[in-house]
């Protein structure tokens, strides 16, 4: 996949509208990042997931259900979006890799909505 085709795949920020790219980062990880405006809150943040084909489409995922955020309450969105990156911290540490994490995350939310 070249540049032109990741950037199209990735939704813009949803904060600060800025494109938004992945690259890799040194052997070990896929890094989604952008221009962010200074007053956005993802200004400064690492979007990361460990290196291989799998997790890389995971994370474009990842970004992209985030970015759907967009009609949510600003505050709203950063807490439940460092919930979320904060549950993926605590399953990495655990040995679960990122698709099994996002398998995880839909059965907990679609336990949620019954």
């Amino acid at each position: 996949m070249n540049i032109e085709q990741e950037r199209a795949d990735l939704l813009p920020c949803p904060f600060c509208g800025c494109s938004m790219s992945m690259s890799a980062v040194a052997r070990d990880w896929w890094r989604v990042a952008g221009d962010h405006d200074d007053d956005c809150i993802l200004y400064d943040q690492r979007h990361d997931a460990p290196q291989s084909d799998d997790q890389k489409q995971a994370l474009i995922e990842a970004w992209n259900s985030r970015a759907a955020l967009q009609s949510q309450d600003r505050d709203e969105g950063y807490r439940a979006m460092a919930a979320e990156y904060q549950r993926w911290i605590d399953a990495y540490h655990q040995g679960m890799d990122y698709e099994d994490f996002l398998k995880k995350e839909a059965r907990r939310i679609e336990g949620e909505g019954e």
